[in-house]
């Protein structure tokens, strides 16, 4: 007897869905809700709420040399949320912290 894949259920979350521990954990509710009824769960999400609004300012700051603080911002607001977790923020998202500050010092250099 030969076995029909389960349906693939894509959850996507975003902005203030995202943005708390509270929120995750009703997050992982609804996959396991989904996954226990068989389904195959596939979880997205998008940016946690103002980090989008974040970087377009931060851009625009680096444009006038002006984006320490928004770079601040952006780093403290993973870093908060990680904790709030209990989990480590991850050598991926270091990695692409590193990357942020070096494209934002770049824009700044050739914005002058």
């Amino acid at each position: 007897m030969t076995r029909t894949p389960s349906a693939w259920i894509v959850l996507k979350f975003g902005g203030t869905s995202v943005a708390t521990l509270a929120n995750w954990t009703n997050i992982a509710g609804v996959v396991a809700e989904r996954a226990a009824s068989g389904a195959r769960v596939l979880l997205v999400h998008s940016a946690v709420s103002g980090i989008t609004d974040r970087l377009e300012r931060l851009l625009d700051g680096a444009a006038g040399e002006a984006y320490e603080e928004e770079l601040k911002a952006i780093e403290e607001r993973h870093r908060r949320l990680a904790a709030e977790l209990g989990v480590p923020l991850g050598e991926e998202v270091e990695r692409q912290l590193a990357e942020l500050r070096e494209i934002t010092a770049g824009i700044a250099l050739v914005a002058r």
